[in-house]
């Protein structure tokens, strides 16, 4: 696998898992279908920037779901609103990151790393 299939694989991944929890919140029966797009832009607002003053608390189900809701709307979340706060949980994860021991980086990308190896790996079964 080259460098442009790999990167194109990773993509993949990571929409396969977006797409996991549209299904996922859309099979539980779209609870914010009827929501106005102002409050669910304002309730996930809140959430974002609720998210900066506990990073630890980084699945949160209810901003999951309004993600979800957004997505079936073919809308993106107001990203431009919460620069700042992911710019703070971004800063934390890093430094998180950096505190680790050695052993617990590697625990970490190797679980990554599997997890994105056997994505792959289901792909090109598919594809053949």
């Amino acid at each position: 696998m080259n460098e442009d299939e790999f990167k194109a694989g990773f993509h993949s991944w990571l929409a396969e898992g977006r797409m996991q929890q549209v299904r996922d919140y859309a099979s539980r029966g779209r609870s914010l279908e009827k929501t106005s797009i102002e409050r669910l832009q304002g309730e996930w607002i809140a959430l974002v920037r609720a998210w900066v003053t506990n990073p630890h608390e980084h699945s949160n189900p209810q901003r999951a779901d309004i993600e979800a809701e957004f997505t079936l709307r073919g809308l993106e979340p107001p990203y431009e609103m919460v620069k700042d706060e992911f710019e703070a949980i971004i800063g934390f994860a890093s430094n998180t990151m950096e505190n680790l021991d050695d052993i617990e980086k590697d625990r970490i990308n190797d679980e990554i790393a599997d997890e994105l190896a056997e994505f792959l790996v289901g792909e090109q079964s598919r594809r053949n």
